[in-house]
């Protein structure tokens, strides 16, 4: 369910703002590709992890794509949230380059591990390779039985404009870069640098840096 705006969600976002100290293990986490090329999309992986034994019934978080430097801005509905599992309420809060997102009532609760959903936005085609976009979840929160559980926030990542089958980060695609996205492929690793946006890593994306990595080039995805 989409909504234009929410003010219940705002008010919970503004109680739940505070970051718990880094000692808290129960932390939800924005994963995102290294690299994405102007005019691409961006698809970070938004994840919930909870300690043995914690369980939660309510959880929300609010996200942004900020532009660092002279970096482009994003623009009007650029920003959109898939959800993994269940059914929440999410809402661009009338914002550019925001969104939040909101599940109650959860039956079963969440535990243990859970890819909560996809975090996706456009990288604006007049980015200049070199400038970057953070992507930050500013406020969280979990509960069960209204009782408020404990939820660190991971660090902010931050997307490059570049090429995408440069998954580290480097200049080039590399040994390394193979190795990582056969990791996503399999599923070893999250999979974060979908090369051909497509909504899945797989063997292409795998060819695709493989081909870069023995200079036959790169898809200007």
């Amino acid at each position: 369910m989409v909504l234009s705006r929410c003010p219940l969600m705002v008010g919970m976002l503004m109680l739940w703002s505070i970051v718990t100290p880094a000692r808290a293990q129960n932390v939800i986490a924005m994963n995102c590709p290294n690299l994405v090329a102007a005019g691409g999309t961006a698809s970070c992986v938004v994840t919930l992890s909870l300690t043995a034994g914690v369980s939660v019934d309510t959880v929300t978080f609010g996200a942004a794509a900020t532009p660092n430097g002279g970096a482009p801005a994003l623009t009007s509905g650029q920003v959109s949230f898939a959800a993994n599992v269940g059914s929440p309420l999410v809402s661009a809060g009338g914002t550019n380059n925001a969104v939040s997102a909101l599940w109650v009532n959860l039956s079963p609760a969440f535990s243990s591990f859970t890819q909560l959903g996809s975090l996706s936005f456009t990288v604006p085609a007049a980015a200049a390779v070199g400038q970057s976009y953070s992507v930050t979840i500013p406020g969280a929160g979990a509960s069960l039985a209204n009782a408020t559980i404990p939820l660190s926030i991971a660090a902010a990542p931050t997307v490059s404009v570049g090429k995408p089958c440069d998954v580290g980060g480097g200049a080039t695609a590399t040994v390394s870069d193979l190795q990582e996205i056969i990791n996503e492929a399999l599923g070893l690793a999250l999979p974060v640098n979908d090369v051909y946006h497509d909504g899945v890593v797989n063997a292409v994306d795998v060819q695709a840096v493989a081909n870069a990595v023995l200079g036959l080039g790169c898809p200007a995805m």
